[in-house]
C-alpha cells in the first residue's frame, strides 16, 4: 500500500461548526451520523446480538414496489421522526437498493424519466460496488447478522436526502452535512428503542446529496441545480463518494453483530479502517489528529480529530500485530474497550499499555529503520509538537487527556549536554526523549520518581533536535498537568600535547614512532587524533579511555627516503586542535621480493630499484602496489599471475610519480596496470599484458607517463586505457592485439606512435579528447572501426596504415580542426567516415583503396580533402547532407562511382575523376556546389565552370584481351562498346559455355586480360577474379555445354585447367554455400545456373541407383571412393559384402571388416527397404580391373553398354564366356551367348562374369 493521504471526510453532526471553519474552498464535508444516533437513542438491551422476530415472515419485494422508511431529522425544518417513500430500483440475492422519491418540499429524487437526479445508471453503480465490498468486509471482519427482525436475509441500502440538504439548500461550499449512518435499533422490532422508530429491517442509510449531477452549478445564493438530461458527467462528490461511506457504514452492521456495546472510540477505528483497506482511502481526519495529539484515544467526545486518531490506531495494530486477522479477533471479541484489545493483544505477547507507548512515537518519528515499531508502511505521519525551545534556560507547562500524548520540541545546541526535567500532577504518566543526530535517530526513556525524572542528551549540537514524549496513562476522564525545564552547555575544546617521533633520524627500514597526548575536559571520545606526515593524515591508536586525565595516542610506519615533515591533530567533534610542524629525514636502497605483500612492502621502502625473484600464481586480489616514488620495479621476466578477480589489479599505483615498470608478465587481474593520479615519466616498458579485463589503465589526473615496448594481447577490456583528465601520455611501439578495445583514451594531447593495433573485437584506437598525435601505427583486422574519434578537436592522423576493419578504417563525430595526412585506408567497409559532424579538418595525401566508401562525409563542413588517391573502391568519396566542403587535387580512379553527392554544397577543383565503372560523378541534385578544371568522363548532372561535364576528359581506356572467346558464340563485341568502363549486358562465351552477366550490371573491361584469367573449358569455367576489376567478381549466369543430365555444379577456390581438378578437391555448390550456385537446371546435356561470385565451377554427374528390398548386386556408378560403412549409413542398408574367389562381409555399425567400395567391382548389398541412392561426380574413365579365371564381380558399366551381350563383348568375347544378374524374385539370369537370354545392363548394378582365361577389362 502506498503511504497516501486520501480525502474522503466522515465525522458526527456535533462537529459540525468546527468543520466549516476546517474546509477549503469549495469543499462539501459530510457526518457519519452513527454515533450520534448511537448516543441518542442507545439502546437498553445488554449483549451483542439479536434474532429475527417470529412474528414477521419476510416476503419477497419486487423491484418498482414503493415502501415507506422512518428516518430521523437533527436540524433544519424536520427535528424529529418522518417517514418517506422509497422505490425498490435494483436487488440481488443479498440487496435490496431503494431510493427516495420526493424529498420533504417535492423535489423528485428518484429519475423517472423527466426530473430526479439519482439514476437506474446511478444504483447499478452503487450495488456493484457495493458487492464488492460486502464480500471483501465479510471475508475479512465476518458476517453481519443472518437477517433482521423481518426475518429477511436482504441488506437494504436506502439512499435518501438526508436532513433535506439538497432540499432545503442546506449547504453551500465550505459545508457539511451527513454521508451517511447504521442505526442498531433496526435490528430490533419498533418499540425497542425509546424515542425511536426502527425499519426493522437489517438497513444502512446513504445520502444522495453528494451524488448529485450539477446543470447549471452553484447559483449566487449557493442553490444547485441538478442536470436533468443528465448529460453533465461532473459531479459534487461524484457516486464514487458513496464507496467509502458504503464501507464505513456497513463494518458498523458487522461490529453491532459482536458486541453492540463496543465503544465508539473502537468502533469508528474499525468503520475508517475498512474503507481504507478496500482501496478508498486513508481517513481525512488523520491531520485534524496530527494537529492534536494530546486528545483522548479512549474518551470519545465527538471531535474530528478522534476519527483520525482512532483511525492511526487501528492501523497501526493492522500493521505491527497481525493484520487483518488480529482487527478482526478485536472486533469479533465480546469485551470492550481496552479490556477487547488486550485479550487479542495477549496473543502477541504484548498489551494495550506497550503498544500505546510505542505508538506515540511512531506518529512523531515514522520511520521503521529506527525501530520497526516507529512508523508506519501505509501512511505517512507527522504529529505536531505543542511546543517549540530554542533558547536557553527554557521551561514550560501543558496539559493533556488520559491516553493522550503531548510533544515539546527543543533545537539549537550549543554542542554540550542537554538536560531536560519533568514533573507532572500525578503518577500516571510515561515520558521518552527522541534525539534527532543528523540522520541518526535515538529514544531513552525517562525515569519517574513520583511523577518527576530527568535525562541528559551528552552532545546536543546546534544542528541536532530533541522532543519530550508525554504520555498520560491512567484509564480515568479529565486532563492531567505537567512542567518541564532545559538547559543546553557549550562544549570545551580537547587539548593535545607531546608530539613527537622516536627515533629522530632512520632509513627506509626505521620503523618510526609517533605520539601525541590527547586530554578533553569534558572526557569527549575523540573524533579523531591523526598525525600528518608529509601532507598525509594518519588516524592513531591509543589503550586507554579516560580522556579527562590525558590519554598517549602513537602510530608506527616506514617512512620512503627524503625530507618529511609531520604534525599532530584531534576532534572531539565539535572542537579541534593541532600542533606545530616538525621536520624529519629518511635515507634509500635496493631490495628483493618473493611475492605480492613482500613487493608491496618493499615498493613502500626507502629502495630505489625492488627486483621480483620468483613468479606469482593465482594472487586473489591486488597483488603488486606502488607507496613509493622514483622506484625501479623489475620482474626479470617472471609471471603475475591473478584469479580473474575484477576488482584487482596486477600493479597498482596512486599519487605515485617517476617509477618504472619493466620486464614483467602480468595476467588475469580486472587490470594488468593501473596508474591513477600518478605523473612525470612514469615508465612501463617491455611488459606482456595479457587476459586481464584492461591491459593497461592510466586513471584520473596522470601525466607525461610513457607506455613502451609492451605486448599488450587478450585482454577483455581495453588494451589500454588512458582516462579523463590524463594528458600528454606516450604509447610508442606496443603490439596490441585480440583485446576488445586496443587503446583508448580521453586524456587530451596523448601519443600513439608506432603501434600495432589489430583484431581487437571493437575499435582499434578510441579517441574521446583533442590534441592527439597518433602517428605510424598500423591499425587492421579490428572488428568495428581502426581508429574511432569522438567530440575532439585538434587531433592529428598522420602515417598511419589502416585496414581490413570491419566499419570503418577512420572515423569521426563531432570533431573538428583534425588533420589526416599521409595515412594508407585499405579494405575497410569505410575508409574514413565523419559523421555529425567533422568541421575544418584536412584530409591530405592519403591512400585509400578497396573499401566500400573511400571518404564518406556526413553532416559535416568547412573540410579540406586535397591531394588523395582514391582507387577501386565502391564509391571514391561520398558527401551527405555536408556543406562548404573543398576537393582538390584528388585522384579517384576505378571505383564504381568517383564522388557522390546527396544534400550537399562543395567546391570541387582540379580533381582527375576517370575509370570508375558506373559514374565519376554522382548526385540527384548538386545544390549549389561547383568547381573547375577538373577530369571525367561520365557524370550525373555535374558541370565545371562554363562548361558541359568536366573541363577534361579521361583517357580512352584500352579493349580487354578476349581472343578466346568469339563474337559467334555470343560474346560481347568489345570493340562496339564505346565506355569499356561501364560495360551493361556483358558476356564471354565459346564452345565450351558461356559467362552471361545480368543485363543492368556494370562490368569493367577496360584492359582487362580475360584470355589470361578466364577459361571455359570442358565441363568447367575457372576465373582467377583477383586479377580481374573488381566488378567481374558479381553476380552472373553460367552456361555449361556438353554435359551429361542430370549433372550437379562443384566448385573449388582458385584457378584451374580441368573439370576434375574442381570436382575431385570440390564440394556441391548450392544456395547454402560461399560462393551460392543457385536456379540450376540440366536440360539437352546443357547446364545452367546462377552464382554470386567467382571461383572454379565444373559439373558431375547425378547417376541414380535402385536398390530393392532383400540382396542386391550394386556398383559405385561414378568416379569417388566409399567405405562400406559410409555407403550403409548413407543408404541405411544393414549388409555390404565383397567377392573375390570367397565373400568378405561388413555389417552396418561393426568395427571389423570395413573396406573401400570402389568404382569397377560389384557387391552384394542387403536392405531392408527398396530406396534410391544418388551418387554425385565424374563418370569412371580409363580404369583398369584386373579380372581372374573363373567368377568375377564387377560394376561401374559405361554408360555406353546397355545390355549383358555389349558388356561381355566389351571385356573379353574370346574370354568372357558368361554374365550373369542376380533378381530378388528369380535369382541369378545368366547370358551365355544366347540371344534369347540377353538383358540390360545399368551404370549402379554388379554383374557376375565368367572368364575362361585372365583379362585386364579398361572402362571408358
Amino acid at each position: 500500500m502506498f503511504k497516501m493521504k486520501f480525502v474522503v471526510r466522515l465525522f458526527v453532526a456535533a462537529v459540525v461548526a468546527l468543520l466549516v471553519t476546517s474546509a477549503s474552498a469549495g469543499e462539501i464535508k459530510q457526518v457519519d451520523k452513527t454515533p450520534y444516533m448511537k448516543d441518542k437513542y442507545g439502546l437498553n438491551i445488554s449483549g451483542g446480538g439479536y434474532a429475527p422476530s417470529a412474528a414477521y415472515t419476510a416476503a419477497a419485494q419486487e423491484i418498482g414496489n414503493v415502501t415507506e422508511f422512518w428516518v430521523e431529522e437533527s436540524r433544519g425544518t424536520w427535528n424529529g421522526w418522518r417517514q418517506i417513500n422509497a422505490t425498490l430500483s435494483n436487488k440481488t440475492n443479498e440487496i435490496y437498493v431503494y431510493v427516495q422519491m420526493l424529498d420533504p418540499v417535492g423535489n423528485a429524487v428518484w429519475w423517472n424519466g423527466s426530473s430526479g437526479y439519482i439514476t437506474q445508471q446511478d444504483v447499478n453503480q452503487i450495488l456493484n460496488e457495493f458487492l464488492i465490498i460486502y464480500t471483501k468486509e465479510r471475508n475479512t471482519f465476518g458476517n453481519e447478522s443472518y437477517a433482521g427482525p423481518d426475518n429477511d436475509t436482504h441488506l437494504t441500502i436506502l439512499l435518501l436526502d438526508i436532513e433535506s440538504d439538497y432540499a432545503n439548500n442546506r449547504f453551500p461550499p465550505n459545508s457539511s452535512g451527513t454521508a451517511g449512518y447504521f442505526f442498531g435499533c433496526d435490528m430490533y422490532l419498533n418499540g425497542t428503542c425509546t424515542g425511536a422508530s426502527s425499519n426493522e429491517r437489517k438497513i444502512i442509510y446513504i445520502d444522495t446529496y453528494p451524488l448529485i449531477e450539477t446543470g447549471s452549478g452553484y447559483d449566487s445564493g449557493y442553490n444547485q441545480t441538478p442536470d436533468t438530461n443528465h448529460s453533465n458527467a461532473m459531479w459534487i462528490g461524484g457516486i464514487n463518494k458513496s464507496y467509502h461511506t458504503m464501507a464505513h457504514e456497513f463494518n458498523h452492521m458487522i461490529q453491532f453483530r459482536y458486541d453492540s456495546k463496543e465503544d465508539t472510540w473502537v468502533d469508528e477505528g474499525f468503520s475508517e479502517y475498512a474503507p481504507a483497506i478496500l482501496g478508498y482511502g486513508h481517513s481525512s481526519w488523520v491531520g485534524e489528529f496530527e494537529d492534536r495529539p494530546y486528545r483522548s484515544l479512549t474518551n470519545w467526545d465527538n471531535q474530528a480529530s478522534h476519527y483520525g486518531e482512532s483511525y492511526l490506531w487501528t492501523l497501526y495494530l493492522s500493521e505491527h500485530y497481525g493484520g487483518n486477522n488480529t482487527i478482526r479477533d478485536i472486533l469479533q471479541n465480546n469485551k470492550t474497550g481496552i479490556a477487547g484489545i488486550n485479550d487479542v493483544l495477549a496473543n502477541h505477547s504484548t498489551n494495550f499499555s506497550q503498544v500505546f507507548h510505542n505508538w506515540t512515537l511512531a506518529n512523531y518519528i515514522d520511520n521503521t529503520s529506527v525501530n520497526p515499531f516507529y512508523g508506519y508502511s501505509a501512511i505517512n505521519v507527522s504529529v505536531k509538537p505543542r511546543a517549540n525551545k530554542t533558547s536557553y534556560p527554557a521551561s514550560g507547562s501543558s496539559w493533556l487527556e488520559v491516553w493522550g500524548a503531548d510533544y515539546v520540541r527543543f533545537a539549537n545546541g550549543n554542542n554540550g549536554p542537554l538536560n531536560v526535567t519533568f514533573a507532572g500532577d500525578s503518577s500516571n504518566f510515561s515520558v521518552s526523549v527522541i534525539h534527532y543526530n543528523g540522520s541518526a535517530v535515538s529514544v531513552q526513556g525517562m525515569q519517574l520518581v513520583n511523577s518527576a525524572g530527568s535525562a541528559v542528551i551528552n552532545k546536543f549540537k546546534a544542528a541536532d533536535s530533541a522532543v519530550l514524549v508525554v504520555r498520560c496513562t491512567a484509564n480515568a476522564t479529565g486532563n492531567v498537568t505537567y512542567n518541564y525545564s532545559a538547559t543546553a552547555s557549550s562544549n570545551n575544546a580537547p587539548a593535545l600535547a607531546g608530539g613527537n617521533v622516536t627515533p629522530q633520524a632512520g632509513n627506509t627500514s626505521t620503523v618510526f614512532n609517533f605520539t601525541a597526548t590527547y586530554t578533553d575536559t569534558d572526557n569527549d571520545t575523540p573524533a579523531y587524533v591523526n598525525v600528518t606526515i608529509g601532507g598525509a593524515s594518519h588516524p592513531m591508536d591509543s589503550f586507554s579511555s579516560n580522556y579527562s586525565t590525558g590519554v598517549v595516542y602513537y602510530y608506527a610506519t616506514t617512512l620512503s627516503a627524503g625530507a618529511h615533515n609531520y604534525s599532530f591533530s584531534a576532534s572531539d567533534g565539535f572542537n579541534s586542535n593541532s600542533t606545530a610542524t616538525f621536520n624529519l629525514t629518511v635515507g634509500r636502497g635496493i631490495a628483493y621480493c618473493q611475492n605480492c605483500s613482500d613487493c608491496t612492502a618493499k615498493l613502500n621502502g626507502d629502495y630505489s630499484t625492488v627486483y621480483l625473484n620468483a613468479s606469482v600464481s593465482d594472487y586473489n586480489g591486488t597483488c603488486v602496489t606502488f607507496g613509493a616514488n622514483d622506484i625501479v620495479f623489475d620482474c626479470q621476466g617472471n609471471s603475475i599471475n591473478g584469479t580473474e578477480n575484477i576488482h584487482s589489479f596486477g600493479i597498482y599505483q596512486k599519487n605515485r610519480d617517476r617509477n618504472i615498470i619493466k620486464n614483467c608478465i602480468i595476467h588475469k587481474f580486472g587490470d594488468g596496470i593501473r596508474l591513477m593520479e600518478s605523473s612525470d615519466n612514469n615508465v612501463l616498458n617491455n611488459n606482456t599484458i595479457s587476459n586481464n579485463g584492461i591491459g593497461v589503465f592510466i586513471y584520473f589526473n596522470c601525466y607525461n607517463n610513457n607506455i613502451t615496448n609492451n605486448l599488450v594481447d587478450n585482454n577483455s577490456g581495453q588494451g589500454i586505457y588512458i582516462a579523463t583528465f590524463s594528458t600528454n601520455n606516450r604509447i610508442i611501439n606496443n603490439t596490441i592485439l585480440d583485446n576488445d578495445i586496443g587503446i583508448y583514451t580521453s586524456g587530451d594531447m596523448t601519443y600513439i606512435i608506432n603501434n600495432t593495433v589489430t583484431n581487437n573485437s571493437d575499435n582499434g584506437i578510441e579517441c574521446f579528447s583533442n590534441n592527439n598525435s597518433i602517428t605510424n601505427n598500423t591499425v587492421d583486422n579490428n572488428n568495428e572501426y581502426g581508429m574511432y574519434l569522438y567530440q575532439g578537436s585538434g587531433n592529428n592522423l598522420s602515417d598511419n596504415i589502416v585496414s581490413d576493419n570491419l566499419i570503418a578504417g577512420i572515423y569521426f563525430s563531432t570533431s573538428s580542426d583534425c588533420i589526416l595526412y599521409s595515412n594508407t585506408i585499405n579494405n575497410n567497409f569505410h575508409g574514413i567516415l565523419t559523421y555529425s559532424p567533422l568541421t575544418n579538418s584536412t584530409i591530405k595525401n592519403n591512400s585509400i583503396e578497396n573499401n566500400t566508401y573511400g571518404i564518406n562525409l556526413w553532416l559535416s563542413s568547412g573540410n579540406l580533402v586535397d591531394n588523395n588517391t582514391l582507387i577501386s573502391n565502391t564509391v571514391g568519396i561520398e558527401f551527405v547532407i555536408s556543406v562548404n566542403n573543398t576537393l582538390i587535387y584528388n585522384s579517384i580512379t576505378s571505383n564504381a562511382i568517383g564522388i557522390s553527392s546527396q544534400n550537399s554544397t562543395s567546391t570541387i577543383n582540379s580533381n582527375t575523376v576517370c575509370g570508375n565503372t558506373n559514374l565519376d560523378f554522382n548526385s540527384s541534385d548538386w545544390f549549389s556546389s561547383s568547381g573547375d578544371n577538373n577530369t571525367c568522363t561520365n557524370v550525373d548532372g555535374w558541370n565545371d565552370t562554363g562548361t558541359t561535364g568536366c573541363t577534361y576528359s579521361c583517357p580512352v581506356t584500352a579493349q580487354p584481351n578476349a581472343t578466346e572467346f568469339g563474337t559467334t558464340y555470343g560474346t560481347t563485341n568489345f570493340s562496339a562498346v564505346s565506355d569499356l568502363s561501364n560495360v551493361t549486358n556483358m558476356t564471354l562465351a565459346n564452345a565450351n559455355g558461356r559467362i552471361q552477366f545480368p543485363a543492368s550490371y556494370s562490368v569493367y573491361a577496360g584492359g582487362q586480360d580475360y584470355d589470361a584469367n578466364v577459361e571455359i573449358g570442358a565441363g568447367f569455367v575457372s576465373v582467377n577474379s583477383s586479377a580481374l576489376h573488381q566488378t567481374f567478381n558479381g553476380s552472373a549466369t553460367l552456361t555449361l555445354n556438353n554435359v551429361t543430365c542430370p549433372a550437379a555444379v562443384y566448385f573449388r577456390p582458385g584457378a584451374f585447367t580441368s573439370m576434375e581438378d574442381i570436382v575431385n578437391g570440390g564440394a556441391v555448390c548450392d544456395g547454402t554455400t560461399d560462393p551460392s550456385c543457385e536456379n540450376i537446371a540440366c536440360t539437352d546435356n546443357t547446364l545452367t545456373f546462377t552464382t554470386s561470385h567467382f571461383t572454379g565451377f565444373a559439373a558431375a554427374e547425378i547417376v541414380n541407383v535402385t536398390l530393392n528390398r532383400g540382396w542386391n548386386l550394386m556398383s559405385m556408378p561414378v568416379n569417388k571412393t566409399k567405405t562400406a560403412q559410409e555407403y550403409l549409413n548413407e543408404t541405411g542398408c544393414r549388409v555390404i559384402s565383397k567377392y573375390k574367389g570367397g565373400i568378405q562381409t561388413h555389417i552396418k555399425g561393426a568395427s571389423n571388416f570395413n573396406f573401400d567400395v570402389t568404382p569397377g567391382a560389384g557387391y552384394y548389398a542387403y536392405c531392408a527397404d527398396n530406396i534410391t541412392k544418388s551418387e554425385t561426380g565424374l563418370s569412371v574413365q580409363n580404369k583398369t580391373v584386373p579380372l581372374s579365371a573363373g567368377w568375377n564381380l564387377v560394376g561401374s558399366v559405361p554408360s555406353t553398354i546397355n545390355n549383358a551381350s555389349t558388356l561381355r563383348a566389351n571385356i573379353s568375347l574370346s574370354s568372357c564366356a558368361a554374365v550373369a544378374k542376380y533378381e530378388n524374385d528369380n535369382g541369378f539370369v545368366t547370358y551365355n551367348g544366347s540371344a534369347e537370354n540377353d538383358f540390360n545392363v545399368y551404370r549402379g548394378a554388379g554383374y557376375f562374369v565368367y572368364l575362361t582365361s585372365g583379362v585386364n577389362w579398361t572402362i571408358n
